[in-house]
């Protein structure tokens, strides 16, 4: 409960300081802002390590931690601090600084709520503030469609009235016992509640999209979708495993669908993005398959695998970009940076999920964690792997090309700190996929 409570208000706090300073001195305030935003990330970051303790009753009772917001939280915010430390620019003040900045740490706040609330209200309120303050505060998220961000409020909240209505509670334990116990007579309105609110929490974490346009989810959406998905799905919902098992398995096939088909009209970066849209499908597939041990290391190996290598792919976007409105990301990228280059390979090959990194060995969790379900576990699963294995050809044409000499192989300058960072994150990659005992041990931590 501290550590939680210690994330929450550094969260809150940095936020209303840079508020405060913004209209005191705005100037000063500017230059402040992404120090702040970093401190007050680290901070929720080293609060997720500091144990629970035993469980309490009252109005906390409802933000107690356990290990599974433990782990997505720790995800959540050490990527916010990460992607902050690797912007082009970082440190140098911009004119809406302290305002960005702030909505950044109430997203964060937002997710952080939404992932360890125990309360279905709270968890909807959570990631409507993570949504919003996002969304305002990332121009890509703004180039949604208008409509989307409502819709997925209006899911979201109709859908958690219709399951109180249906179970008299919010308590997401107090759910599970209910459904567990005695299903009860109102199972289509429960049934309705359920998908709206899956729908809801999809959209607003961009897990869902339909349009190539679209922005994709981030490792941050991917991680935040998740986590809230997972504590709704596998806690409250776990009885009804087959209801929206098949739903979000039905739905992750479209996407990877969606995503392949999209990628193919597209190049560089541009079909690396609309590749994204698979990948949130492989996510969807994943958790459907979650219910299981062995289903549920595949997803976080998934989760973790996109959270990393999204980061990567990201950053180097950001930076060739940086160098110029014309810059291209990929190509030549080997003769323009080898280094940079490098954590591009292993970022790329990731998420195409070849051997020997974590994007291979989810896939092949996945796989594995087919055998002990039905029959139609094992066609999902086949589907996925083969749809996967489409993605990858589309991902080896965007490999060939930092190979690939360039129109003026301008070398792409970058702080040395920054080339730490995604090589670290690369070698994660990497070790992680030949060492997966720290995920078995995070499953033997949440099934117990």
């Amino acid at each position: 409960m501290v550590g939680l409570l210690i994330a929450c208000v550094s969260l809150v706090a940095g936020a209303l300081i840079l508020l405060g300073w913004d209209r005191l001195h705005p100037r000063s305030a500017r230059r402040a802002a992404p120090w702040i935003t970093l401190a007050a990330l680290l901070i929720g970051v080293a609060g997720t390590g500091v144990p629970s303790g035993p469980p309490t009753g009252g109005l906390l009772g409802v933000l107690q931690p356990d290990a599974w917001s433990g782990l997505w939280r720790g995800l959540l915010l050490l990527g916010l601090a990460l992607r902050l430390v690797l912007e082009p620019g970082f440190g140098e003040p911009s004119p809406n600084a302290s305002a960005v900045h702030a909505l950044q740490l109430l997203a964060a706040a937002g997710a952080t709520l939404a992932i360890s609330t125990r309360d279905l209200l709270l968890l909807t309120l959570g990631v409507v503030l993570y949504a919003t303050a996002d969304a305002n505060a990332r121009p890509a998220a703004r180039e949604q469609a208008p409509w989307v961000r409502p819709l997925g409020v209006g899911a979201l909240a109709f859908g958690t009235s219709l399951v109180y209505a249906a179970t008299a509670t919010l308590d997401l334990d107090g759910i599970a016992s209910l459904l567990w116990e005695r299903p009860g007579p109102q199972a289509a309105l429960l049934y309705l509640g359920v998908g709206l609110l899956i729908a809801g929490l999809a959209l607003l974490t961009r897990l869902l999209t339909w349009r190539a346009t679209s922005e994709p989810a981030t490792g941050s959406d991917a991680v935040t979708g998740v986590a809230t998905l997972g504590r709704v799905c596998l806690g409250a919902f776990g009885a009804l495993g087959p209801v929206w098992g098949w739903l979000l398995a039905s739905v992750g096939l479209l996407l990877m669908v969606q995503g392949w088909l999209a990628a193919r009209r597209r190049h560089d970066q541009a079909r690396v993005k609309a590749l994204h849209g698979a990948q949130a499908g492989l996510l969807l597939v994943a958790l459907a398959s979650a219910p299981t041990r062995a289903g549920l290391l595949a997803l976080i190996m998934a989760g973790v695998a996109f959270w990393l290598a999204e980061l990567i792919v990201a950053t180097i976007a950001r930076i060739t970009q940086y160098e110029g409105p014309d810059a291209e990301v990929y190509t030549g990228l080997h003769r323009r940076n080898p280094w940079l280059g490098g954590a591009a390979l292993v970022g790329l090959l990731s998420l195409a999920g070849l051997p020997l990194t974590l994007g291979f060995a989810g896939r092949a969790a996945l796989a594995w964690a087919a055998r002990d379900g039905d029959a139609g576990g094992l066609i999902v699963a086949a589907l996925a792997v083969l749809l996967s294995a489409l993605c990858a050809a589309d991902y080896l044409q965007v490999l060939l090309t930092i190979y690939r000499a360039s129109a003026g192989n301008q070398r792409v300058r970058v702080s040395s700190y920054v080339l730490v960072l995604l090589l670290i994150a690369a070698s994660a990659l990497l070790v992680l996929a030949v060492y997966p005992s720290l995920f078995s041990a995070w499953v033997t931590r949440i099934v117990g």
